[in-house]
C-alpha cells in the first residue's frame, strides 16, 4: 500500500470516528427528545384547562415530534456514511493485502533468480579454476617439452 493509501485510510478512519461521536450524540439528543416528549405527554393528561392551552400543548408535542423525526433521519444518515467509509477502508485493507501478496511474490521471485545466479556463478567459477588448471598443467607440459626438446637437441648436436 502506497503512503498515499496509508493516509487515506487514515483519514477515512479519522472520519469515521468523528461520525460515529457524533451519531452517538445525536442518539442521546434523540433519547432526551423522546424522554421530553413523553413528559409533555404526562404532563397534558393531568391539565384540565381550556382548549387553547390543549391546542399549544399539542402544536409543543408535534413540534418535538418533529424535532425527533429530523434527529432520526440525521442519525441514519450518519449511519449510512459510516458505513460507507467501513466499506471504504475494507476495500483499502483488501488491496493493500492484494499489493503485499503480490510484492512478497516478487521478492520470492527475485530470491530465486538469485540463488540461480549464484549457482550458475559457482560452475563458472569452478569451470574457471578448472581451465587455469588445465591451462597451468599445459604450460608445465610445454616447458617440459620445450626443456626435453632443449636436451635432445644438445644430445643430438654433440
Amino acid at each position: 500500500m502506497s503512503e498515499g493509501d496509508s493516509r487515506e485510510v487514515q483519514r477515512l478512519r479519522e472520519e469515521l470516528a468523528r461520525k460515529q461521536g457524533e451519531l452517538s450524540r445525536m442518539r442521546d439528543t434523540l433519547e432526551d427528545l423522546r424522554q421530553e416528549n413523553e413528559q409533555l405527554k404526562q404532563d397534558g393528561k393531568g391539565f384540565e384547562s381550556t382548549s387553547d392551552e390543549v391546542i399549544e400543548l399539542r402544536h409543543r408535542i408535534n413540534d418535538k415530534n418533529n424535532e425527533i423525526s429530523d434527529w432520526k433521519n440525521k442519525a441514519d444518515e450518519l449511519e449510512k456514511t459510516i458505513d460507507e467509509l467501513k466499506q471504504n477502508i475494507y476495500k483499502l485493507n483488501k488491496e493493500k493485502a492484494q499489493e503485499n501478496r503480490g510484492i512478497s511474490q516478487e521478492i520470492e521471485k527475485l530470491k530465486e533468480q538469485n540463488r540461480h545466479a549464484e549457482q550458475e556463478k559457482t560452475k563458472l567459477q569452478q569451470e574457471l579454476q578448472n581451465q587455469a588448471s588445465k591451462s597451468s598443467k599445459l604450460e608445465q607440459d610445454l616447458k617440459n617439452v620445450t626443456i626435453l626438446s632443449n636436451e635432445r637437441s644438445l644430445f643430438f648436436n654433440s
